[in-house]
């Protein structure tokens, strides 16, 4: 009764051969982000530990303190936000982009790489772009308005436009300066300042 294939046997083929190429020519990547989490993936993460269990733990990190948030501020794009969930929202970002490069990190190292855990892994990371984007409207206290749309296709349209790219070009290759590590350490910043103001 529910039997449908979602996926044609030729997009299926696909994503058996498919193998991820790109590049992060990111100065902090490069030279802070990247060196510390091979670190932590040598010396910490334990192999037993799957890549996509490290990816749902990010995930659910960052979910917790934007529940709070949206419960104290009544699901409204405004409202007093405690100077500790604040904190907490800007430790729960950089921690989440801690593990979403340890993830892939590890897949290497355990070998276990594969399309459905980039499928995943870019999937938890489209979840976090809208996370992040409710969560800068409530802290800034932009409100339900054209300002959120517009701070929430901020985020999205790169994010889709690298996605697509990715997918036409077959390669991601992210530039000097990117939302996926110095635009997330930056709003983390920003969310750590408006907790101390």
């Amino acid at each position: 009764m529910f039997r449908y294939n979602y996926i044609t046997l030729e997009g299926e083929n696909g994503l058996r051969s498919y193998q991820y190429h790109g590049s992060d020519n990111s100065i902090l990547m490069k030279y802070v982000i990247s060196p510390f989490t091979q670190w932590q993936v040598n010396t910490i993460v334990p192999e037993l530990l799957a890549p996509n269990v490290i990816t749902l733990v990010g995930l659910i990190i960052t979910l917790i303190p934007h529940f709070m948030v949206s419960i104290i501020c009544n699901f409204q794009l405004f409202g007093e936000v405690p100077s500790w969930l604040c904190f907490m929202i800007s430790a729960s970002t950089l921690l989440y982009l801690n593990l979403d490069n340890i993830d892939g990190k590890q897949a290497r190292k355990t070998r276990s790489s594969s399309p459905l855990g980039l499928l995943f892994d870019h999937g938890c990371d489209a979840i976090v772009t809208t996370i992040l984007a409710l969560n800068t409207c409530i802290i800034m206290q932009i409100g339900n308005g054209i300002q959120s749309v517009i701070a929430f296709l901020m985020g999205a349209i790169p994010f889709f436009t690298a996605t697509w790219e990715e997918y036409y070009m077959n390669g991601l290759n992210l530039p000097i300066i990117h939302g996926a590590s110095e635009g997330i350490v930056a709003i983390s910043i920003i969310y750590g300042i408006t907790g101390v103001l």
